[in-house]
């Protein structure tokens, strides 16, 4: 049903006679020939104007070098390959070019996945990798193994300070010696005694957040997003830990599972194991051969089938569970020959999936079956080749294929492994455009790019500000500052900070009910603290904080916003139908420079707006989410809350906020947010839309002040329309 004609017809032919027992076990499975549906004939594969027909490629290499010799060998080589089926002119499906997205590349690990995703960064070409990066890869969980080994085993002097070395507690060698001297490191025994009662009374999860509330110091230090990372990952694994456990796996049996977890290579990852990594359609696709079950593409490459062999053996084998829910380890020489055949039908499987996902055409990597089994050392004599079932499948396949017979009309067989191209890969402008040159990057390739305002911005760095300048604009907001309500206490709001509590504030922001007020909802307010590790400064209690982060938001939501209408409008009173939370938008850039940007933001008066960024030359698109989109009295208005600790109350009246937004490139920020609120506007309303009429100012709602005094914690700007269609016209193309 997938694949073409040619393509049914070359698959037919490879299992052809004794090729078409694909297995040596009991559990073997045999290959029928079918015809095919013709479906995909309509987009036949072409090469240099001429259609394909014989598409099963096997490239076939010479060399008899053990595996770890090749696999980084054949890296390259699919690299280069990938590289010259993308090459100007030379392929087309149907009469499109072909495209990094017709193309997937099938790998027997995630290490290999890995590799080639480094190996096509390289050339430029983009690539999604798609293998099993599961959360037990990370550093996180190595490190987490090693803590719950010292739990289980807190008498052991080393498993104790091998805990202490890792990233959960940052604690640095050469400090040891006085943690023991100071008698410091009893006091850590004595904390992970406790965590191994704790384990023994309330599970191996209880003990995971207990670790990392002692880690959360250490991890505040860390790069922003490293410490998120983490607290995700070792939540993710306490869970995971947690149901192995509610199976009925032993505190010492849960961790043998884990480590196994980690050393497997090759192990299905359910959703519920797997990291989220990035996808995307145009992207040559990356996965394992497990991955890649059901799937179908138009182009498949499989550059290291001949390394997927059997792992060495342990001695052993797990029986399935019985009537009484035991399982027995069996050693005998039977059972475990038994296993591995069974081990190679599972491997004959995969080789059928794997050559049966393409739709056009199937690239496969070749090397002699009889190559050596491993790296000869000096003065010993060659190793001896693998054989079943301990070999690949493809491997089996070919050393029954007779040389003679392997030629045909629908498989070709190509000498050596893919060659460097004659030039390096470009990127068409889209899938229906022809491919544009680009003048060379160092890498040879310039991708149309995703940006984002903390991209163009630095990341969000601050920007140098005039001290004096500064310092007037503040003198200037005191007398916003004497009309303060004393009754108002924020100082506890200052011992909460960070990343963390900025989202924890825009999740209640988002999930908040209709006519619902934060002061009734303090269990609400407490939990999505904790759901983003939100902890005091001074390690007092959280919900002592809670009452007073609550009164904040209560605040944000009665204070009146500056829309400049005739009637009042607040966060409280907009209704769904008015308003729109976490609006994301993207829209295209044809060309631009960030640099004639910042040129006419200055001939429009606005010499400050745009940030001096890493980036100037733009193509692709532009993303973003807005916090809050609405509507009054017939404009609509961009929205944003911050989080910020600014250092006093006068620097969040409205004169003196301007220096903090742009410190932080927040007007550039509004700036991006309103042109595409503006571009949707002139998409839904056509010819009726009219920038002045329709669009309303830009509103920042800082709720650490906001609601305090008149004015405090509000800035608003109207960006000129002028300016706003200047930019629009260079992001569409039209530099003039």
């Amino acid at each position: 049903q997938r694949s073409s004609t040619p393509y049914v017809t070359a698959c037919n032919a490879l299992f052809d006679g004794d090729r078409a027992r694909l297995g040596t076990g009991a559990t073997r499975i045999a290959y029928a020939p079918v015809k095919a549906a013709g479906r995909a004939d309509k987009k036949a594969l072409r090469e240099d104007g001429q259609a394909v027909t014989a598409p099963l490629i096997f490239h076939r290499h010479d060399l008899d070098l053990p595996n770890n010799v090749m696999r980084p060998k054949a890296i390259e080589a699919c690299a280069d390959l990938i590289v010259d089926l993308l090459a100007p002119s030379r392929h087309h499906l149907g009469d499109k070019p072909l495209q990094p997205g017709d193309l997937a590349v099938l790998l027997v690990s995630n290490a290999e996945v890995a590799s080639l995703r480094l190996a096509l960064q390289r050339r430029g070409v983009p690539c999604a990798g798609q293998g099993r990066q599961t959360v037990f890869d990370s550093e996180w969980a190595r490190d987490l193994l090693i803590a719950l080994h010292a739990v289980r085993h807190p008498g052991n002097a080393g498993a104790l300070r091998a805990a202490l070395l890792t990233s959960l507690f940052g604690i640095a060698p050469q400090a040891l010696p006085a943690l023991e001297a100071d008698g410091q490191l009893d006091a850590w025994r004595e904390r992970f005694i406790a965590w191994r009662q704790s384990w023994s009374r309330s599970g191996v999860l209880a003990v995971v957040h207990a670790l990392i509330d002692a880690a959360l110091p250490t991890l505040a230090r860390r790069a922003k997003k490293d410490g998120e990372r983490a607290v995700t990952d070792l939540r993710h694994l306490g869970e995971l830990l947690q149901q192995e456990a509610e199976a009925g796996q032993s505190p010492d049996a849960l961790l043998s599972w884990m480590r196994a977890q980690r050393e497997d290579d090759e192990a299905i990852a359910s959703g519920e194991r797997s990291l989220r990594l990035e996808s995307d359609a145009k992207r040559v696709r990356l996965m394992t051969l497990h991955a890649s079950k059901g799937l179908e593409f138009p182009v498949v490459v499989l550059p290291t089938l001949w390394a997927h062999e059997a792992r060495p053996s342990k001695g052993l084998s797990i029986a399935p569970q019985d009537a009484q829910g035991m399982r027995a380890a069996v050693f005998e020489k039977s059972t475990l020959d038994a296993a591995k055949e069974e081990q190679q039908d599972e491997r004959f499987r995969l080789l059928y999936v794997a050559l049966t996902r393409a739709e056009q055409a199937c690239h496969v990597f070749t090397l002699p079956p009889d190559r050596p089994g491993q790296r000869q050392t000096k003065g010993k004599a060659r190793p001896k080749a693998k054989s079943d079932p301990d070999r690949s499948a493809l491997d089996a396949l070919l050393a029954r294929w007779p040389q003679d017979e392997r030629e045909g009309s629908d498989i070709a067989w190509r000498p050596h492994w893919p060659l460097p191209p004659d030039q390096p890969f470009l990127a068409a402008v889209d899938a229906e455009a022809a491919v544009e040159s680009m003048p060379p990057e160092p890498n040879g390739f310039r991708l149309p790019g995703r940006y984002s305002f903390s991209a163009l911005s630095g990341h969000g760095e601050r920007r140098h500000v005039d001290a004096n300048t500064a310092d007037d604009e503040r003198v200037a907001a005191l007398d916003a500052v004497e009309l303060i309500d004393a009754n108002v206490d924020i100082a506890p709001l200052s011992l909460v900070r960070g990343t963390g509590f900025g989202q924890a504030v825009h999740d209640l922001f988002e999930a908040r009910e209709p006519d619902q007020h934060f002061a009734d909802a303090h269990a609400s307010v407490q939990r999505a603290l904790e759901q983003h590790a939100v902890r005091t400064f001074d390690n007092s209690p959280l919900a002592a904080v809670v009452p007073h982060v609550a009164a904040m938001l209560d605040r944000s939501l009665a204070v009146a916003l500056p829309t400049g209408g005739l009637t009042t409008c607040t966060l409280e009173g907009l209704t769904p139908a008015k308003s729109a939370m976490e609006l994301a938008f993207q829209f295209k850039i044809e060309s631009a420079s960030m640099s004639v940007l910042r040129q006419k933001a200055q001939e429009h008066g606005e010499p400050q707006l745009i940030p001096e960024g890493p980036i100037d030359a733009l193509r692709g698109a532009m993303v973003g989410s807005i916090d809050l989109v609405f509507e009054h009295e017939g404009r609509v208005h961009v929205l944003d809350y911050k989080t910020n600790a600014l250092p006093t109350l006068a620097d969040y009246a409205p004169s003196a906020l301007v220096a903090a937004m742009d410190a932080h490139d927040y007007r550039f920020q509004a700036f991006l947010y309103t042109l595409a609120v503006h571009r949707y506007l002139r998409q839904r309303l056509g010819a009726d839309y009219r920038y002045e009429t329709h669009m309303g100012p830009a509103i920042y709602l800082f709720v650490r002040a906001a609601g305090i005094a008149p004015g405090l914690g509000l800035w608003t700007q109207s960006f000129p329309a002028a300016l706003i269609a200047a930019a629009d016209q260079l992001f569409a193309g039209d530099a003039t």
